[in-house]
């Protein structure tokens, strides 16, 4: 039988220090230090015997005699920008002290240069570095977040009986010569301290206190003593499981890892299989002893799904977790998968069809093509495909389908003809016909001829146009507006041409680039004298529709097959206020 003593009471009761590492930045102002790092200050070109305790809120004190500052301002690089220098030079003593250590602690040191750069430095007398010194250079670019990376390791002293290491800066050329030395600052690294303990009937390797050179890795071996087995082991008290060995990559700070054991029981055989187009782990011939908890996961591949888990031949549904509890016997445990299917409900408004129609099942990374046939008279008006709007009005086809969907399709007895009123050369929205204007400048005459090659001319006078380049609304990003020295000096009527005589016409608008609060009253037809005010209805996107629109009024064609209307302010008719519109239907 082994039994380890464990040393975190004793760390407790001595209060030793907890290790970590330590950035101090040297500078001659605590706001322009680097990012996560302690500011330590002096005097700008004046000698200063630094002493700070509890330095970065920790229980660590530092000391620095006969050291001086200097800034070049170089905001970019915090770390390097600013330093202590050698004041007085070989007149002055230039010790440095971190106290506050355990007793026979080891501690690293990183330095870098100061703000005249690796040409400068400091030479640093640290631990084991002795006689000759590290000279402190600046690796790479620190920039604002400098890392241990950056500093030159100086070396690794131990801390004296009063837990205290101690060192000192000499000049750029050398130990002892009369230079000036440059240091931007240090890393202190106390080793860290990894507690090992092991209860009863087994033991680790190494137990104790372990002391961890700063950043370096350390192992531990678990060993059961014979009937028994590892049950837990704890990694600052989270389990890491039943492991024979655990390494601590990188140790910067101190840590704790124990281990307990448990005697030997029976042992049985869990056997776990997959089919086809998923996995179960763990598989195959599982171990299990007497009286443990056995868990598995079921996992099905992209695309597929559990059809059924079999426990011992009995099915307990399309889990994808079972756990054998308190394992008394042998078992068996398999997982069936099968391709997924999705739905597509498809639903066509009146006088038209959509096929197919209703539910239909596709197959996982199948595609499924959807026709649209308009009743006589009739032609096809909007597309949705999961409530979006799509410009697809033909036909569309779902392509290597993931998931469920819909689409359903609207048509109209009526000719629709969508004008998208943007400037010379813009981009207007799908499907739609753009009527150009002038980039904030007059237009006498907006028009558009031969809409939808069906021969009906659409003309609007005195307008400009305006674009806020929000591409992903192309309707309301650009239009038109009243333009003149106010919204009632010149004529904003319209006109559509190429009816049949007393045909009816509905008249459908939007708001602009500036929103609803700056649409425009538009008058016609029926909208009487005060007209309505053009707004527009929920987010258009990259595929406006009818539902997007206000509705303004109807207007019945004259005997020369013409309607007409007018533009006017966002406050009302003949007001002076601009208004605008981004298009009509």
């Amino acid at each position: 039988m082994h039994v380890a003593v464990s040393a975190i009471s004793l760390l407790a009761a001595l209060g030793l220090a907890k290790a970590a590492p330590l950035k101090l930045d040297f500078a001659s102002d605590a706001l322009n230090t680097a990012t996560g790092w302690t500011p330590v200050t002096g005097i700008t070109l004046g000698d200063t015997m630094v002493n700070v305790t509890g330095v970065g809120g920790t229980s660590y004190d530092f000391t620095f005699n006969h050291v001086a500052c200097w800034d070049n301002n170089q905001a970019g690089q915090p770390l390097t920008r600013s330093g202590f220098y050698n004041f007085g030079q070989l007149g002055n003593n230039h010790d440095f002290t971190l106290s506050g250590l355990n007793p026979g602690q080891s501690v690293k040191l990183y330095a870098s240069a100061g703000w005249d750069g690796n040409g400068r430095g400091a030479y640093v007398l640290f631990g084991d570095n002795a006689p000759d010194g590290v000279k402190a250079q600046t690796i790479g670019n620190p920039g604002t977040t400098p890392t241990l990376a950056n500093l030159t390791y100086i070396g690794t002293a131990i801390a004296d009986g009063s837990g205290v290491v101690t060192g000192a800066l000499h000049g750029d050329q050398g130990v002892g010569t009369a230079s000036e030395g440059q240091v931007g600052g240090f890393i202190f690294f106390p080793a860290p301290i990894i507690t090992a303990s092991a209860g009863a009937n087994g033991l680790i390797s190494p137990t104790g206190g372990v002391e961890v050179p700063g950043g370096e890795d350390q192992t531990f071996t678990i060993t059961a003593d014979s009937g028994y087995h590892v049950a837990d082991v704890l990694v600052d008290n989270v389990s890491v499981g039943a492991v024979a060995t655990y390494t601590f990559s990188g140790v910067e700070t101190d840590h704790t890892i124990s281990a307990s054991f448990a005697v030997n029981t029976t042992t049985h055989t869990i056997t776990a299989s997959a089919g086809a187009n998923g996995t179960i782990s763990p598989s195959g011939a599982v171990s299990a002893n007497q009286g443990v908890n056995t868990p598995f996961t079921i996992t099905p591949e992209p695309g597929y799904h559990i059809v059924n888990v079999l426990v011992d031949g009995a099915p307990v549904g399309a889990v994808t977790n079972y756990t054998f509890s308190n394992v008394t016997a042998n078992h068996t445990i398999s997982a069936s998968f099968a391709l997924n299917s999705y739905s597509i409900v498809a639903s066509a408004g009146a006088h038209g069809s959509i096929s197919p129609a209703g539910a239909n099942s596709v197959n996982h990374g199948e595609s499924l093509l959807f026709t649209f046939t308009p009743d006589p008279g009739y032609q096809v008006a909007e597309v949705y495909v999961d409530d979006i709007p799509v410009s697809s009005l033909d036909a569309f086809s779902f392509d290597q389908v993931t998931g469920n969907h819909t689409i359903s399709v609207t048509f109209d007895n009526r000719t629709r003809l969508y004008l998208d009123f943007t400037n010379n050369g813009g981009n207007s929205a799908q499907n739609w016909t753009p009527v150009y204007a002038n980039y904030v400048a007059d237009t006498a005459v907006a028009s558009a001829s031969d809409i939808n090659g069906q021969g009906y001319t659409f003309s609007i006078n005195h307008v400009g146009a305006y674009d806020n380049t929000r591409t992903w609304e192309p309707l309301v990003r650009s239009g038109f507006y009243t333009f003149g020295p106010a919204a009632n000096t010149n004529d904003h009527t319209f006109t559509l041409t190429g009816l049949n005589a007393g045909q009816t016409v509905t008249l459908y608008a939007t708001a602009a680039w500036d929103g609803n609060a700056a649409g425009g009253y538009v008058v016609f037809g029926d909208s009487g004298e005060n007209g309505v005010k053009a707004q527009t209805i929920g987010e258009p996107s990259a595929v406006p529709v009818l539902a997007n629109m206000t509705v303004i009024g109807t207007a019945i064609a004259d005997g020369s097959g013409t309607v007409t209307g007018s533009l006017h302010g966002r406050s009302g008719v003949n007001t002076t206020v601009e208004g605008q519109v981004g298009g009509f239907v």
